[in-house]
């Protein structure tokens, strides 16, 4: 999600972060806008950098509270885990999981609570 983008009016800008809202999408990447030299977007009207950075942070924080709620579903579920590290790896829904043990490959876990950082906290099964 690009904040702050030329053009971007109030209006604009809340029917994006009311739409995450509703959406609930859990994974949002986002960043406030940057001008480019010599794009077209460099030549538009711009939005003061602090403007852009607090509707990054907005929708940053929206994100959170969207991962968390997503996250918190998942307790007491059992989740398959593609291990990446010894004790880290994904979800099949690419939520990020800790397992309370070292385990190699794809193995079954019980969602026990999350972590805002760091995603899902879980037990082999």
């Amino acid at each position: 999600m690009i904040a702050g983008f030329p053009t971007e009016t109030d209006e604009l800008f809340e029917n994006t972060a009311n739409f995450l809202q509703e959406q609930k999408i859990p994974y949002l990447h986002v960043f406030p806008y940057s001008e480019r030299p010599s794009t077209p977007a460099a030549r538009m009207p711009s939005i003061p950098v602090a403007t852009r950075r607090e509707r990054a942070a907005t929708l940053r924080a929206i994100g959170t509270k969207n991962a968390s709620e997503f996250h918190h579903a998942f307790i007491g579920q059992e989740i398959s885990v593609l291990m990446e590290k010894a004790n880290r790896g994904h979800s099949e829904f690419f939520s990020p999981v800790t397992l309370s043990e070292e385990l190699p490959s794809v193995v079954r876990a019980r969602v026990t609570g999350i972590d805002l950082k760091n995603g899902l906290l879980a037990e082999p099964i």
